[in-house]
């Protein structure tokens, strides 16, 4: 059993104190017609879950399952609103999403697409970076919200297979890996990203969204991506030459033919596909296809999925994903986001929209060095869709924007996800740092030279 060093209990401790600390403050500020008991109550409550959260001193499985409760029993709420987020579809959906994800990184088909897109790429340093990306998009589509850990251990294979150790040649694989995996998500719907973005702001205002919707909305995103993995190969520059070629041919020979499974769970991401693409036809709810498809690979004829698939979800993640969620619909049925936007529609009423689309995607940038990104979109999404009805404008655009803006950092413990691919030790810190400052940078200005008037185009603004 892993001892818990002295410094270590000292460390928690005093982030125990810390997390304490900030909802009894709140808990002394003086109540009024606005600031009620019951808004004072709700704000220590979701502060002291956020806060656990963001210090991750103890596994966010554990506040996750006490923040309902907590609301609950000092009488904020009753118990069918906190739990409400499980008769919505997205827990479920994430359910779904991460059973497939298991059988597709334990079948190999994720590193049989990535050989592939480095090989079509040409296997040199600029064509790893690019291939990463491509196979990145390409795995989001066939499975949105692909798998952080799977790619990066991809990626820190290729590194270890070229010597590269800590270098800059590592940091620009990893870093495009990462990039390769997550950027993607500003025009892929993601069930475990975007879908506690929206299910949290479903509490206030019906805000149906589709795989196909999502994807027309922000098309205009796809080039980004790549422009993204061109600054790499600009920003960091290898120390060696790598031309890696008959690496990946190598290793694709190692993977033989397509299995009989491997055909089958194609055959199931097809299908998935075809599912998401129409979904403007059939109009059902993209669970349906996330749990349905999924669960066929288990039945006879396919025969594809495994108990240690099932064994292998991330349960408590999921749980964490409805609690979450949960902050949102109690706000909602408090009213904070009107209390919210009443305080600052005076501010934004007379704003040019792209001063409003910049505030929201700076707000999710600064927010970044405090919360964690789900908690952010927990926290924000019912206010920022008050604002937007308030305004009279449609709320989606500022939840693209919002959502951007949280994936924007400089230190790697800003974003979990960006954090698994720092973790692996191949990065400099300063390298890091760097390439997400030029990311931030060309983010921004590609939001609002482009995204923006797009919308305005396409008649979302």
């Amino acid at each position: 059993m892993e001892q818990i060093q002295p410094e270590q209990k000292h460390r928690k401790s005093m982030m125990l104190l810390v997390s304490l600390m900030i909802p009894l403050l709140v808990m002394l500020i003086p109540a009024n017609e606005v600031f009620t008991a019951n808004i004072k109550i709700f704000l220590a409550i979701s502060l002291w879950g956020v806060i656990m959260f963001a210090l991750d001193f103890v596994d966010n499985f554990i506040p996750a399952l006490l923040l309902p409760f907590l609301y609950v029993f000092f009488k904020i709420v009753p118990m069918n609103v906190v739990f409400s987020p499980w008769s919505a579809t997205i827990p479920w959906l994430v359910l779904g999403t991460f059973l497939l994800a298991n059988i597709l990184e334990r079948i190999g088909l994720l590193k049989r697409i990535a050989y592939w897109c480095i090989i079509k790429t040409g296997g040199t340093y600029n064509g790893i970076i690019y291939g990463l990306i491509l196979a990145g998009v390409l795995i989001n589509f066939a499975k949105p919200g692909s798998l952080p850990v799977a790619i990066s251990a991809l990626a820190y294979g290729v590194c270890k297979a070229f010597n590269l150790g800590k270098s800059k040649a590592a940091c620009g694989i990893m870093i495009a890996a990462a990039i390769g995996t997550l950027v993607p998500y500003y025009f892929i719907f993601t069930p475990a990203n975007l879908g506690v973005l929206f299910g949290s702001a479903s509490a206030l205002k019906p805000m149906p969204i589709s795989f196909t919707q999502y994807f027309y909305q922000n098309v205009v995103f796809v080039p980004l991506v790549f422009i993204l993995g061109f600054m790499i190969t600009k920003v960091i520059k290898p120390e060696v030459k790598i031309d890696g070629k008959d690496y990946f041919l190598e290793q694709q020979k190692l993977l033989g033919k397509l299995s009989a499974d491997e055909k089958k769970t194609l055959l199931i991401l097809v299908l998935l596909a075809v599912f998401l693409l129409t979904s403007n036809i059939h109009k059902m709810d993209m669970a349906y296809g996330f749990i349905f498809l999924p669960a066929l690979l288990f039945f006879p004829g396919f025969d594809v999925g495994r108990r240690e698939d099932i064994q292998k979800v991330n349960y408590s993640f999921i749980i964490f994903i409805a609690s979450c969620m949960t902050i949102g619909a109690v706000a909602a049925k408090m009213g904070i986001g009107n209390t919210i936007s009443q305080a600052v529609l005076p501010l934004m009423k007379d704003a040019n929209i792209f001063v409003l689309i910049a505030v929201v995607w700076l707000l999710a940038v600064i927010l970044n060095f405090l919360l964690t990104p789900l908690a952010a979109m927990a926290t924000f999404a019912v206010p920022l869709v008050q604002i937007a009805v308030d305004l009279g404008i449609s709320p989606y655009p500022l939840m693209y924007a919002f959502f951007q803006g949280l994936d924007q950092v400089i230190m790697p413990y800003e974003h979990a996800l960006y954090l698994v691919f720092f973790s692996f030790g191949l990065i400099y810190l300063k390298d890091f740092i760097r390439v997400f400052a030029w990311k931030m940078l060309i983010c921004g200005i590609y939001l609002m030279v482009v995204g923006v008037p797009y919308w305005i185009f396409i008649g979302l603004l």
